[in-house]
């Protein structure tokens, strides 16, 4: 589900508003309850199997987040500052990893067959898509199949 689409604007978006505004009326918890489970329900819409992974990092910073915190209220500034950058680190090295790694891969392959390299062919390309001309998801190993028969 993407925010321009119409599943998104007329269905998602305007149910989401009134039972978030509904709960808070009652209990700020529970709306906010209703909005975690909401933000959850879109971003695993995509790709169902994402949700353990964002459940993790969710897990991994809200552990770190404990600790910079019981750090500080001991005084130890120093240990949250490290564990704050260990935090950071992880969560930019997991976002560097998962949108950068396929373009990197992608980069390789263009540049000739996967069996040219190192890498097993599962490693290329596997759940990345792009819009074809007709506007419909495919995958980009199909997409770039497709170029090499044009080219």
């Amino acid at each position: 589900m993407l925010f321009n689409s119409y599943p998104f604007i007329f269905a998602f978006l305007p149910i989401t508003f009134i039972v978030f505004f509904s709960l808070a009326r009652r209990s700020h918890a529970l709306a906010a309850g209703w909005l975690t489970a909401a933000s959850l329900f879109f971003y695993a819409w995509w790709h169902p199997s994402d949700l353990g992974l964002l459940l993790a990092s969710i897990a991994f910073n809200y552990m770190l987040g404990r600790g910079i915190a019981r750090a500080a209220a001991d005084g130890r500034r120093r240990r949250a500052q490290w564990i704050l950058a260990i935090a950071v680190a992880v969560d930019l090295l997991v976002l560097g990893y998962f949108k950068y790694a396929n373009f990197f891969l992608g980069s390789i392959l263009i540049l000739g067959e996967p069996s040219d390299y190192w890498l097993p062919q599962r490693y290329f390309l596997d759940t990345v898509y792009h819009l074809n001309a007709d506007g419909r998801a495919i995958r980009t190993a199909r997409l770039l199949a497709q170029l090499r028969g044009r080219l």
